[in-house]
């Protein structure tokens, strides 16, 4: 065995067209995953550019779906503080009011701030400036009510 040579056998002809015809079907797979995944991020985030009522549109899918973290996102990603927009960040201040209330009345020493945050949005409640957040104000208010600060 001491005299002997490895030999490396090379690879057929069919062999090698078949490996190249994998790899080139993978790497064209993967370029369509990156721009197909491309596509919808446009569609979703950069398609919107000025167009207010696209804006509208998409907020308006956050707050009827109650999607309101969602919403807000949007409405700081892209900077959105005029007043078409006041209805949706009037329900968002409020939500953010109503998640922070329940997690002080998780906490031992959280009582003070529950009842603080408790007239906080009762308050916002009472001088709703839009109609259409004046049900979802109440409800978040009762039911930061029920909590036992």
């Amino acid at each position: 065995m001491a005299g002997m040579t490895k030999q490396v056998k090379m690879p057929s002809l069919g062999k090698l067209t078949l490996k190249t015809i994998i790899a080139v079907v993978i790497a064209m797979l993967l370029f369509l995953f990156g721009a197909a995944t491309i596509s919808i991020i446009s569609e979703d985030f950069v398609d919107y550019g000025d167009d207010t009522a696209e804006m509208i549109n998409n907020c308006n899918r956050y707050y009827y779906n109650k999607e309101y973290g969602d919403l807000r996102d949007s409405l700081d990603l892209w900077g959105l503080y005029s007043e078409e927009f006041d209805k949706y960040w009037e329900i968002c201040d409020a939500y953010e009011l109503y998640v922070e209330c329940y997690e002080y009345a998780g906490l031992e020493d959280g009582t003070d701030k529950v009842k603080l945050l408790q007239a906080q949005l009762g308050t916002m409640a009472q001088q709703c400036r839009f109609a259409e957040n004046q049900n979802r104000l109440n409800q978040f208010y009762s039911d930061v009510m029920s909590l036992n600060a």
